[in-house]
């Protein structure tokens, strides 16, 4: 059996959760590669998806902390607090910066064994004012 495909759209929600802890996540995976699956079912369109940032510009972060609020505030209208896979959430958005704007990231958190979301955040929004 295969996981169906997530779109973003709200009302496919419940089948798809239901569908996911049925056959991936209450089963004897580690973290990575229920990950890898939950990623593999994701559409474009679907949470996930918003904008990389290209050049190191107000803009473009400003953009990308629009989407990252907007996720956030999805996930828990879903009851999925982003708290509990904070390691997994920040490499996917930190992998969305630029190469400048990583280096910048990897140089603030280089003494931070997990950085959290919060900290990515305080981080994006301090590069807007920069």
């Amino acid at each position: 059996m295969s996981l169906p495909e997530f779109d973003g759209d709200i009302s496919n929600w419940p089948p798809f959760r239901d569908s996911y802890e049925s056959l991936v996540h209450k089963n004897e995976l580690n973290p990575v590669d229920k990950f890898a699956y939950l990623r593999s079912v994701l559409k474009e369109s679907s949470l996930f998806a918003h904008p990389r940032v290209y050049r190191e510009n107000y803009t473009d972060l400003r953009k990308l902390v629009t989407s990252l609020n907007k996720i956030v505030h999805s996930l828990a209208v879903l009851d999925i607090p982003v708290n509990s896979s904070n390691a997994i959430f920040v490499h996917v958005e930190v992998d969305k910066l630029n190469l400048v704007t990583k280096k910048h990231w990897e140089t603030q958190t280089k003494d931070i064994e997990d950085p959290s979301f919060n900290d990515f955040k305080s981080f994006v929004l301090g590069q807007c004012q920069i």
